[in-house]
Formats: structure tokens, C-alpha cells, sequence
């Protein structure tokens, strides 16, 4: 434990900055940041711990911004293990014989609240895992993990100028204050990397009549097809962010990098959102681009609004979506129905859909019963995600998974689209359709290439 006099000269690094140690051997600190653009800081910070693995969540409605770094405990569950890590304990890895939500909620007792945030992800397998449709193809122990939490070791808190930094020691402290009382943080520079959206059509229209028969079928009234396009170099991640961030209108934007595996995104919207007892989703569904030209998206707009196929595509995703919420909560209702959402390089119908949770229900039950969002899956789920898993050539992993971020009182889910993904073998981008009978297999290749346009001009390799 660092004597109180090292305490008191950590204290005075910044002017009016205050730090207590709050509990034994953790110590917290606020205060004013010079005034700069927040995503200055956020480079500086993953620059400086860029060997770490770290989380940078941020808000975009709140001004908010979480960045954990490090890690104090973490879990992680594949199809057939789970992994416990602990940083004053071995890691115990076991078979996989419990419910993972449970084995989540006793994490989180465990090691999470306290005034620390748990952050973590969820792989689309996850739910197939739960419904009992996870091939052994795609159950490979060598994909992404099913569910991965962590509770960091330092976490800092960034809200317009305000920021408190949250550490499990007094130098980390004391290197952070130093780092973010810079008066100045100039972002850095990138080259940025063409990267080619419009090959594979004739394979993709191909999977898309695949999936239209097994609409006609009537085994699936929606079905959410997918294509990944390679990345020939490793992505350099943050710069591929900051290139990208100005440009994106998210409901949340990430950046992640845990044991060996790298995403970022802008997604636009939450799978789900607990507070206290509120539970809310928001389905995401209808597309058209979006370009400079405000007449152009002015007559796009309408003719989103008008198209038989998009609103019928949005509307079943919305009354599919009351009816999950119905089965853990009271009291649901649909606001701000077929709004126009604009996210980067498209524009969107989204509406609202909220409840109250049942008595004997808490955020995991809400998160198994809407993950993966309607939106990246289909109608009805089960039946989708094994049509999506028999047609699609690869696993998913991330993409269509979570991001989240929870602590004692709040519960975020937000939808893996519009990201980039890197692991030890590969690195990919990746876009997907929301298919119900009215589709064409042309338009939603076509709609694949507008969704890929607000991360493929922005891609940034590592030299």
C-alpha cells in the first residue's frame, strides 16, 4: 500500500482534482479536463495502453464515454468450457454444465458492482447455444467465445469535461492524471485502405434464394442473411475508428480488444437496456442509403417509408419484438413507431418498444429472450438462426452479437453491426439483409454494399 504523503503528491497532480481511496486498494479521482474533443483522448489513452486488453463504450446521447483497461477478473465460455480468471488467482477452466446466464449473474455478484462496471460481449452462437441449434461446426472451440465478461482493472468515466478515473492502484493513478491533463491531444494520421464491397454477389444471391425458400416454405417469415468481405492486412483498429467516428450517427460505438480478439463498430440500436425495472429494445429494420445530396435522402426517405417490402420487414420485427418483451414483463408499449433513424451511411425505420419487468425476472432473462436482435436474426428466432447457420459459410462470431455494459443498476445490450474484427488468423468486415418474401436477392445485395459503406472507405491497415 503506497504511504499516504505519495497519496497527497498524486492528489496535486491536476488543480482542483480530488482522490480517495475508497475502499482497500482501490482509489478514484475526479476532475476537470482541459477542454478538448473527446476522441483525442480516447486515442491517447489506447495508444498508451495499447498491450492491455480494454473496452471504450461510449454513449453518443449522453456524451458519455467508458473506457476500462486491464483486468481484475474476468469469464469466458465457449461451448464447452468456461475459463474464470482472476488476477491474484489461477484460472480455473471447467466444463460447460450451468446455464451461461447463470454462470454470468454469479460472475457478476461475485466480482462486478462496487462501482465498477462489467463490460463484455456476446457472440450470435451464444444464441444458438440457448435454443439448442449450435452445430459442431460452428460450436469450434477455436471461434469466438460464446460470452466473454471482464471487470477492468482501471476504468475511466470521460462526460463532457468532466472525468474520474477509478483504479485498483495509486500509480496507475497517478500515469493516467498525467496522460489526461495534457492541455492538448492532437489525433494522429492514417492512411486509409480500399477495400472492395462489390465481389461475391453471384455466391451471395445464390445463399439469398436459399433463403427465401425457406421463407416460402413458411419455416421463416424473416431471415437476416450476412456476408463477410476479407481484410487482406491486420487492421489497425483504432485508427480505423478514429478514421471512421465522425462520419456515424450510432445509438452506441465500441472499441474492444480481449484476449487476442479486436472489434469496433457503430451500432444502431440496443438489443436491450434494463434500468431498475424498465426494460427497453429498439428494432432497427428498413434501409435505404444515405448521400450528401439532401434531396436525394429526402426522396430515399420516402421511398423507404413507402416500400411494401421495408415496412413490412419492420413492422413484423416490432410485433415480434413486443411479444418477446411480453414474455418477461407487463406493461409494453410501442413508441416512436417507424421513426427515421440516420446511422452513417444509411438510414432506417426504428421504433421503441418498452416494458416493466416481471417480479421474478432481471436483465438476463430479458437479454436470452431478445438476443440476437430480431433485426440480425429473423421471425421466428430459433428457426432463423438455423437457417442462418446451415446457409451462411461462416461462423458469425461477433458480428450480429453484444456489446455490453453493465453495474448495479443498468443493464446495455447494443447490436454488433457496422464493425470491423480481427483475430490471430483473420481480419473482416462484414454486412448483412433482413429478408421476408417480398426480397429480392439483387436489392439486398445492393443493401449490403450501403451498409458496408460507412466502414469500408475507413478501414486503416497496419503498416
Amino acid at each position: 500500500m503506497t504511504n499516504p504523503e505519495q497519496a497527497e503528491h498524486a492528489c496535486k497532480l491536476h488543480g482542483e482534482a480530488r482522490q480517495n481511496e475508497v475502499c482497500s486498494g482501490v482509489f478514484e479521482h475526479t476532475f476537470v479536463l482541459p477542454k478538448t474533443e473527446p476522441l483525442t483522448v480516447i486515442e491517447a489513452i489506447v495508444k498508451r495502453y495499447a498491450n492491455e486488453d480494454y473496452y471504450v463504450y461510449e454513449n453518443p446521447a449522453s456524451g458519455q464515454w467508458q473506457i476500462a483497461l486491464g483486468m481484475q477478473a474476468a469469464l469466458v465460455v465457449t461451448p464447452t468450457q468456461v475459463t474464470q480468471l482472476h488476477i491474484d488467482k489461477p484460472s480455473l477452466t471447467e466444463p460447460l454444465t450451468q446455464p451461461i446466464s447463470e454462470l454470468a449473474r454469479n460472475f457478476v455478484k461475485a466480482h462486478g458492482g462496487h462501482g465498477w462496471h462489467t463490460f463484455g460481449q456476446a457472440a450470435f452462437e451464444y444464441a444458438a447455444h440457448i435454443r439448442g441449434v449450435l452445430g459442431t461446426e460452428q460450436a469450434s472451440e477455436k471461434n469466438w467465445p460464446l460470452l466473454s465478461l471482464m471487470v477492468p482493472y482501471s476504468e475511466i468515466t470521460l462526460n463532457h469535461q468532466h472525468v474520474t478515473i477509478r483504479t485498483r492502484d495509486i500509480a496507475t493513478l497517478g500515469k493516467l492524471q498525467t496522460l489526461l491533463a495534457k492541455e492538448k491531444h492532437a489525433l494522429g494520421e492514417y492512411g486509409v485502405s480500399a477495400i472492395d464491397t462489390r465481389g461475391g454477389q453471384a455466391a451471395h444471391q445464390q445463399a439469398a434464394e436459399a433463403v427465401l425458400d425457406v421463407i416460402h416454405s413458411g419455416r421463416c417469415e424473416k431471415v437476416t442473411l450476412s456476408r463477410q468481405v476479407a481484410v487482406p492486412k491486420r487492421i489497425n483498429m483504432l485508427g480505423t475508428f478514429v478514421q471512421s467516428r465522425p462520419i456515424h450517427t450510432p445509438s452506441r460505438s465500441f472499441l474492444v480488444k480481449f484476449m487476442g480478439r479486436e472489434a469496433m463498430g457503430f451500432s444502431p440500436e440496443l438489443i436491450v437496456a434494463v434500468n431498475g425495472q424498465t426494460v427497453l429494445t429498439e428494432p432497427v429494420a428498413g434501409t435505404r442509403a444515405l448521400h450528401s445530396a439532401m434531396a436525394d435522402n429526402a426522396q430515399l426517405r420516402r421511398d423507404l417509408h413507402s416500400d411494401p417490402k421495408e415496412i413490412v420487414e419492420h413492422a413484423i420485427s416490432v410485433r415480434e419484438a413486443v411479444t418477446e418483451m411480453s414474455s418477461f414483463s407487463h406493461s409494453v408499449t410501442v413508441d416512436k413507431f417507424m421513426a427515421t433513424l440516420e446511422r452513417g451511411s444509411v438510414q432506417h425505420l426504428g421504433s421503441e418498444v418498452s416494458g416493466t419487468l416481471s417480479a421474478s425476472k432481471d436483465a438476463w432473462h430479458a437479454f436470452d429472450e431478445l438476443f440476437p436482435s430480431i433485426t440480425a436474426s429473423g421471425i421466428p428466432k430459433a428457426e432463423s438462426i438455423e437457417a442462418i447457420l446451415h446457409i451462411e459459410t461462416e461462423s458469425r462470431g461477433l458480428y450480429s452479437g453484444a456489446i455490453l455494459m453493465l453495474d448495479e443498476h443498468n443493464f446495455e445490450a447494443c447490436l454488433v453491426l457496422r464493425s470491423a474484427f480481427q483475430d490471430a488468423d483473420k481480419s473482416w468486415i462484414q454486412a448483412g439483409c433482413g429478408m421476408v418474401g417480398l426480397s429480392t436477392p439483387e436489392r439486398e445485395f445492393i443493401e449490403t454494399i450501403e451498409k458496408f459503406a460507412g466502414i469500408a472507405p475507413y478501414v486503416v491497415c497496419e503498416q
